[in-house]
């Protein structure tokens, strides 16, 4: 049994491998295309392979992509891993905690992280349209307490909904 913990970055993913409950391997970086042919290399050498990762901006595309392949994956709420309050942030220290907490749920321990639920693509694509149009407003009220905030500066004093139209700010 092969459990791979990935640390998730737009051009390297950073992976601890643990073999057969084993201690964790030295960590690697790869970039993603050459990261999914390793683990297509993975599976060739193990009955099973489980791999893990944090849920983030990313989207659940490359959990797909694993299990796609064959693999089991997890996609796990993010945590700080850092129990010890070292203050230090590295990749190769988040892949190893995940390798050795996968390897810890694996065998049992349902209490090691928490899994998020993985949403279908058309789930995933209309969690996105809503997420984008709460942004949106979130921005335009922004805007509009800055801009009532800049008409106070000059002695105005402005009410109801800011609209911007040609460059300036309309009631």
């Amino acid at each position: 049994m092969i459990k791979l913990g990935i640390d998730v970055h737009l051009e390297r993913y950073v992976v601890v491998r643990t073999i057969d409950g084993g201690t964790p391997q030295p960590a690697q970086g790869f970039p993603p295309a050459q990261f999914l042919l390793w683990v297509a290399k993975q599976l060739t050498l193990a009955e099973k392979v489980f791999t893990c990762y944090e849920a983030g901006p990313f989207g659940y595309g490359l959990h797909r992509k694993l299990e796609k392949m064959g693999a089991t994956n997890y996609v796990v709420r993010p945590r700080d891993w850092d129990e010890y309050g070292k203050k230090v942030k590295t990749d190769q220290r988040d892949a190893k905690e995940l390798a050795l907490h996968l390897d810890s749920y694996v065998n049992g321990n349902h209490e090691t992280f928490c899994v998020v639920r993985v949403p279908t693509p058309e789930q995933e694509q209309e969690r996105s349209i809503s997420r984008q149009r709460e942004s949106f407003q979130r921005e335009r009220q922004r805007l509009a307490a800055q801009g009532r905030s800049h008409a106070l500066y000059y002695g105005e004093h402005l009410q109801g909904d800011l609209v911007l139209a040609h460059g300036r700010f309309m009631i």
